[in-house]
This record gives structure tokens, sequence and C-alpha cells, in this order.
């Protein structure tokens, strides 16, 4: 399923710069997984470990045909063909993005929370509730602000029911 830029930007109040008509297949927050076979939105996150803003050259080299950051206007002019959106916390774009894709899931939205447990009940009732067309559930652990934000990314319009998982790390 192709991701408009415009419409990661416009979620979140977001400016974008250069190519307005740019379209992606997936999200990376970590250049080194970004190929060209497949176009990716490339994060750029700051992290006490690393600043993403460090690796945007990386992910354009590598195939990212989108990038959110929150020096994009300087960036668009050296890379016209591309989408850069301008926020000050490119979390915050997700994150707005996603909180919309979920307003369009028609059913319902099970949370599945806990400090043990929660991917083995996941999947137990994805198996419990229908088909992979029928119903979306996140990948794996993405259980994280980010990774919440990013599993909906996955999330199609036959879907007609969702199960997240959801890890706590903060209060």
């Amino acid at each position: 399923m192709l991701l408009k830029a415009i419409d990661i930007a416009l979620s979140a109040g977001a400016t974008l710069h250069g190519n307005a008509a740019q379209n992606f297949e997936a999200f990376a927050f970590d250049s080194r997984r970004i190929h060209a076979a497949i176009s990716s939105c490339f994060i750029a996150l700051k992290t006490h470990h690393a600043d993403g803003h460090h690796y945007i050259e990386e992910a354009i080299s590598r195939g990212a045909t989108t990038i959110i950051c929150n020096d994009a206007a300087q960036r668009a002019e050296a890379h016209p063909e591309l989408a850069f959106i301008a926020h000050p916390n490119p979390l915050v774009v997700v994150q707005s993005w996603a909180k919309n894709k979920r307003n369009e899931l028609r059913g319902p939205l099970l949370a599945i929370t806990g400090s043990t447990g929660k991917t083995v009940v996941k999947e137990w009732l994805f198996q419990l509730l229908g088909t992979p067309l029928e119903v979306h559930r996140t990948p794996g652990s993405f259980n994280s602000t980010l990774g919440i934000a990013l599993a909906m990314s996955s999330l199609k319009e036959s879907h007609a029911k969702a199960i997240i998982e959801v890890g706590i790390d903060r209060p």
C-alpha cells in the first residue's frame, strides 16, 4: 500500500518541502534497513544514543524517497525530487498520522497491555478472531510509542478489527 507524503505532513500540521507528490511503501528509522527496492520514509529520530539527522544522507543514498526531519527546507534544496516533512519532533508526525489511520478503522481496536505475555495473547486472539484479511495485528513486538505508530502503516481497508500490543515504558 502506497502512503502519501502529503497525507503524513497534513496529519501533524507539518510543512512539506520538495516533491509534494512523493509516495512511499514503508517507514524506516534505521538507515541501514533502507533498500532501494522498497520506497521508504526515513524518520530522523533523536534519541539519547544517536541523532537520526546525522544519517539522512545515508538514508537517501540507500533509496529513501521521503524524509521526516526538523531541518527539511535546506535539505529539500539539495534533493528537490524527494519529499521532506519538517517538524520539530519527527516522532509526533508519525504518531499523528497513525492516530488518523486508526480512526479509519471501521471496527474495534483491541489493545493488549501487561508486564508479560502480551505477544502470546495477541497471537492467540488473532487466531480466534479471523483471517489475516479481516484482522490486523502488530507485527512481532512492535509495542513502543514508535512501534505502535509504525504498525498502523499496514492497516488496510479490508481489516474489520485490529489487535495492537502496547508496551508502556513511561508513566
